[in-house]
């Protein structure tokens, strides 16, 4: 199966679906056995990275190259910059109520979360 990504960094799980001709419920049972990384934001939403998306349908990711702790770095900057806290710190004003349930901050936080768990495995070399 061949799959032309866009540029979203993640999917809705009806998407993947639709993608791979499944029901979303097959989707979502995957995403809770662990079958498919996906990242939970507030209560119920779900989003799944493009680089798991890519992994299921067997399709490489042109942008597939580990980040350096240099591109993470970065990263951090820009996020910080655009949302005028620190990922954690957003993570933490988001959970606590602190930041307001909007559309674009739902966007920033799921990008705050893939900042974190990115962090955390070039820290580990993984």
């Amino acid at each position: 199966m061949s799959i032309a990504f866009d540029d979203r960094p993640y999917w809705k799980p009806r998407d993947i679906a639709e993608l791979v001709g499944v029901n979303a419920s097959t989707v979502y049972r995957m995403i809770q056995k662990g079958d498919l990384d996906s990242v939970k934001v507030g209560g119920r939403v779900v989003r799944v990275p493009s680089e798991a998306v890519a992994k299921l349908v067997g399709a490489p990711r042109p942008d597939t190259e580990q980040p350096t702790q240099a591109d993470e770095a970065q990263r951090v900057r820009r996020f910080t910059a655009l949302a005028g806290r620190a990922p954690e710190s957003f993570i933490h004003g988001w959970k606590s109520g602190a930041i307001e349930d909007t559309a674009e901050n739902s966007a920033l936080v799921i990008e705050a979360l893939a900042i974190r768990d990115a962090h955390a495995q070039v820290a580990v070399g993984a």
